[in-house]
């Protein structure tokens, strides 16, 4: 099993304004906070709302600080319906250093995001330089620790297994719509992903190549086996049942559906490594 375990913590929540601090290391706030919901988002984020919504954003609240001489510095504080919507929009994208603040958090160029609960924070320095990072980490601490309850990863990311090959990135998604973020299978929703599906979407490193693993709940049987066979017949185009490893535009693929799950390899570049991923997901399905 992967391990990427984190433990809640149980806890009341305060207002979301109190949860951000008003001056850090001589950086004042700007007294013209913003708060945006599910219909005024769009006056803020223009073009990049769509992927907060489909992580069910609830409230977006905004607050910048300035200090003489020095660089603003920008946080967005979102509260998401849940822990697991607070983690996918982490999982979007998280290159960088982790910083181990919050449940999961990375840093790069002066950008520092992180998640814990249900929040999804991202703070902001244009112009970089060691005290305005040390600034951005520390308030980041004090936002997290603000957040009084903590969190764990979505359960079916810690079905994704330990193998010998190198871990990049590891995306979850509760839609077809954020899935074709990550990896695109067609504008229909094709694999039958529903209110009640959520599913991980892995990319390995594979003798210097990405090679992704999907799994998806559909939290029923035969749910999970309509999608195992729509990923054949829509996106393999075969009509095979069963375990499946073949070839598709010089790539392998693998599909198998075990309980509720869907599992499928992607983009592999031969059939051994194909094959010793679907073993090892399936394995972890036991």
């Amino acid at each position: 099993m992967l391990s990427l375990v984190i433990m809640g913590v149980a806890g009341m929540q305060e207002s979301i304004e109190q949860l951000v601090p008003k001056e850090i290391n001589g950086w004042n706030y700007l007294p013209e906070d913003q708060k945006y919901n599910r219909e005024t988002i769009f006056a803020y984020l223009d073009g990049g709302a769509e992927l907060y919504l489909a992580y069910n954003m609830e409230l977006l609240f905004s607050r910048k600080f300035t200090k003489e001489n020095e660089t603003d510095i920008a946080v967005d504080l979102f509260q998401m319906k849940s822990s697991n919507d607070a983690y996918g929009v982490f999982s979007h994208d998280y290159r960088g250093n982790d910083l181990h603040i919050g449940n999961g958090s990375v840093y790069e160029s002066g950008l520092l995001t992180f998640w814990k609960s249900n929040y999804y924070v991202t703070i902001l320095a244009e112009v970089e330089n060691q005290q305005v990072r040390d600034t951005v980490m520390q308030l980041a601490q004090a936002i997290s620790k603000n957040i009084k309850t903590s969190a764990s990863l979505p359960a079916i990311v810690n079905k994704l297994p330990e193998n010998k090959y190198k871990l990049n990135a590891v995306h979850y998604f509760t839609t077809h719509r954020c899935l074709n973020l990550y990896y695109f299978f067609s504008n229909n929703n094709i694999l039958g992903i529903g209110e009640q599906t959520e599913g991980t979407l892995a990319e390995y490193d594979v003798k210097g190549k990405p090679v992704y693993c999907l799994l998806i709940d559909y939290k029923n049987a035969s749910a999970a086996q309509k999608g195992h066979s729509n990923f054949l017949k829509e996106f393999l185009e075969i009509k095979n049942v069963g375990i499946v490893l073949t070839v598709k535009d010089s790539k392998w693929y693998g599909a198998a559906c075990k309980n509720t799950y869907l599992v499928a390899v992607l983009d592999s570049t031969n059939k051994e490594d194909a094959k010793a991923l679907m073993d090892s997901m399936l394995k972890e399905l036991q």
